[in-house]
């Protein structure tokens, strides 16, 4: 969390928001049912992007603070990295059929979020996250067998009692991706403790490995 911290801080609040309205924060998702809109911030404050302070800031930059998003809206983050920094347009099917034939739902591209250099380099670290030797101990049950697989693991904290939500994101092959995915188990405690290996089983039944 200090990591990500210090980075928040170092990119600036008004930069996070620019970066983060790109993948779709802060507006609907365009999709064929209706859904919540994410956030990293709810913009009411003083500071550079609507931040309260750098305090906000910074926990945001981690995922806390005022930070709140859907299991849709992570899983378009995955896939984005995945697709080499490209976001697409999430989509219920791939095609129609009926009396008169089959309507095929084509891919349709949004925009590009980041560079190709940049997804990879994150494409890389969350492979580690994953598969290095420091990954595995924080996200047992992710890896695909056979496949190398990338992904995050997250633990929001609620705020006063209970357990907090339970969270990964990844997709595999990381080299030629096939699938993308969000996990959310609510109250369940540490990301790579419960969601992680939720992750990696549903990667594993779509594959096939």
């Amino acid at each position: 969390n200090i990591w990500y911290a210090l980075t928040g801080l170092g990119i600036g609040g008004a930069d996070l928001v620019d970066f983060a309205a790109r993948l779709g924060f802060g507006e609907p998702i365009p999709f064929d049912l209706p859904t919540a809109v994410s956030q990293v911030t709810d913009g009411d404050g003083p500071a550079p992007g609507g931040f309260v302070d750098d305090v906000e800031l910074a926990n945001a930059a981690y995922g806390q603070a005022e930070t709140f998003v859907t299991p849709l809206q992570m899983a378009l983050v995955a896939s984005t990295v995945a697709n080499d920094g490209v976001l697409m347009r999430p989509r219920l099917v791939t095609g129609i059929s009926g009396r008169n034939g089959t309507r095929e739902v084509g891919p349709e591209t949004l925009r590009r979020v980041i560079s190709e250099a940049d997804a990879r380099a994150i494409n890389e670290a969350m492979v580690q996250a994953v598969e290095g030797d420091i990954g595995r101990q924080f996200t047992a049950g992710a890896k695909v067998r056979g496949v190398t697989t990338a992904g995050k693991s997250g633990t929001a904290e609620l705020g006063g009692t209970g357990e907090p939500h339970s969270w990964f994101i990844g997709f595999a092959p990381a080299e030629a991706p096939e699938i993308a995915i969000a996990v959310l188990v609510e109250q369940a405690g540490r990301g790579g403790e419960v969601a992680a290996p939720i992750a990696g089983d549903l990667m594993t039944r779509y594959l096939g490995s």
